[in-house]
């Protein structure tokens, strides 16, 4: 009878030893995906930031050039002949 009992119980152990481990790797499974997810968030979020900084930059320069263009063709009008005739039409003699 106490054979037949190990000879039962001896499965059954190795069953939960093989149980126990499957488990073990199903945990240290989930951790590593979660650690990769963790992961892959951060340098989303990173690139992100990189990508908004660029964008940024590149409205500045954008914005800079605009802005000097603006000058010139200003600097320009105010030179031309048309300007100063339409200066000289719109301006009232003051009368003492």
């Amino acid at each position: 009878m106490s054979n037949s009992a190990a000879w039962i119980q001896a499965p059954l152990q190795r069953r939960s030893l093989w149980l126990a481990g499957a488990a073990l790797l199903l945990l240290l499974l989930l951790g590593t995906v979660a650690q990769s997810l963790r992961d892959s968030r951060n340098r989303a979020a990173a690139l992100e930031r990189e990508n908004t900084s660029l964008q940024l930059a590149q409205l500045a320069h954008e914005l800079t050039a605009l802005s000097e263009r603006l000058t010139e063709r200003t600097r320009e009008l105010a030179e031309s002949e048309a300007a100063l005739r339409l200066v000289q039409d719109t301006t009232v003699p003051m009368v003492n």
